[in-house]
């Protein structure tokens, strides 16, 4: 009944949504009398010599991205490939040799010229920020009417923050990397490799170093990164991570660092607390870079549904992620190399909500410390059988 209530809830926020903005596609139409930016011209690598990539996604969000930003580049390489992104995202694609420009969102990106705007994002305001560019090209998703700004609308896939119970029937679920790679490729835009892709900075790698011997970690040690910090609903209980911590450090020797941002500090100590032994504390030790550097030195990554699991598929760290409220066809680490554990028995898998609705944590506790351990079992002796072959 709760499941059925919020639905219509969401349908009744989606009407109001809809009349807003009807009200301003009209306000957009008036204004685009007086001041419309120029005609689209073809796209071709001719006309084509300045893109512009608004981007105003969350982390997890740009980084499946980056293997469309990486396709635009390989279709137009002689043009100047400008991202718009938070300045917080910023450090995760400076050094990305692909990308000539970072810049943060502004109202006013007229200040420069661009022949297209792609807009990897579906909000009202990233379309804006396409059309105050007079950019003559403007593609993007049109999500529940948004993208009436836009010149090359391509329909945004209707699951997409929807619960897997309102799913249509026999929905074609595609991953997000694809989902965003099926926009670009709409307008031509062909992928040499689907995979996203993060590069490292050497002052990144450099706070990792000294990170590792302030911690006298050495380099050439088995190390398991896990990860337990998200929104609350996607959490898995703490002694449970404590539990396979311990596990690793006796069983397999593995150096066990607990990461995550300056706000997981009190979650991570919280896991240390619980362990019979000692894991290194990793939370907040740097920006994105320093996070991204840090997870691309580990063997492993055990985490939650959150961005710690496309940062380390980016940099080819191995992953085991614990699902429950998101939807893994969407946001699973891109790679048949890495696992999804979550419980299939629980009946309100997929809701996608940042808190749990429940009186008790279903999904997420259907997940057994057993299932986890035998899973980075298994994946350590295929490891260590590797290293030894080679």
């Amino acid at each position: 009944m709760k499941q059925a209530g919020q639905s219509r809830l969401r349908k009744l926020k989606r009407t109001a949504g809809h009349t807003a903005l009807g009200v301003a596609e009209l306000a957009y139409t008036a204004a685009t009398r007086f001041l419309a930016p120029p005609a689209p011209s073809q796209i071709t690598k001719d006309n084509i010599r300045s893109i512009l990539v608004v981007d105003l996604l969350r982390i997890g969000d740009t980084v499946v991205a980056t293997s469309s930003i990486h396709a635009i580049k390989d279709t137009f390489p002689d043009a100047l490939l400008t991202v718009m992104a938070q300045p917080m995202i910023q450090p995760l694609l400076d050094a990305d040799p692909m990308i000539d420009e970072l810049i943060s969102p502004s109202m006013r990106p007229h200040t420069q010229h661009f022949d297209m705007a792609i807009v990897m994002d579906i909000s009202l305001r990233g379309n804006l920020i396409a059309w105050l560019s007079r950019t003559p090209i403007r593609v993007g998703y049109d999500s529940f009417g948004r993208g009436f700004m836009l010149t090359e609308r391509v329909p945004a896939p209707p699951y997409w923050n929807t619960a897997t119970w309102d799913y249509r029937p026999n929905e074609n679920v595609r991953h997000q990397v694809d989902s965003w790679l099926d926009l670009v490729e709409r307008i031509g835009i062909r992928a040499t490799d689907r995979r996203p892709k993060l590069f490292l900075g050497d002052s990144a790698r450099n706070v990792v170093r000294k990170f590792f011997a302030d911690e006298e970690v050495d380099r050439n040690a088995l190390k398991v990164a896990i990860h337990p910090g998200s929104n609350p609903s996607y959490q898995w209980r703490s002694e449970r991570f404590a539990n396979v911590a311990d596990f690793l450090r006796t069983q397999h020797g593995a150096k066990v660092f607990i990461t995550g941002s300056r706000a997981d500090a009190a979650l991570a100590g919280e896991i240390q607390r619980r362990m019979s032994g000692k894991a290194i504390a990793a939370t907040g030790i740097g920006g994105l870079d320093v996070m991204t550097a840090l997870l691309s030195e580990m063997d492993l990554v055990i985490s939650v549904d959150t961005c710690a699991t496309h940062i380390a598929s980016a940099v080819g760290t191995r992953v085991i992620a614990l699902f429950g409220p998101g939807d893994p066809r969407i946001w699973r680490p891109y790679g048949h190399e890495h696992i999804v554990l979550r419980d299939e028995r629980s009946n309100c898998l997929g809701c996608k909500k940042a808190d749990c609705f429940r009186e008790a944590h279903y999904c997420m506790d259907g997940i057994t410390v057993e299932q986890v351990i035998a899973t980075s079992d298994r994946v350590l002796r295929s490891l260590k059988s590797k290293g030894a072959a080679e």
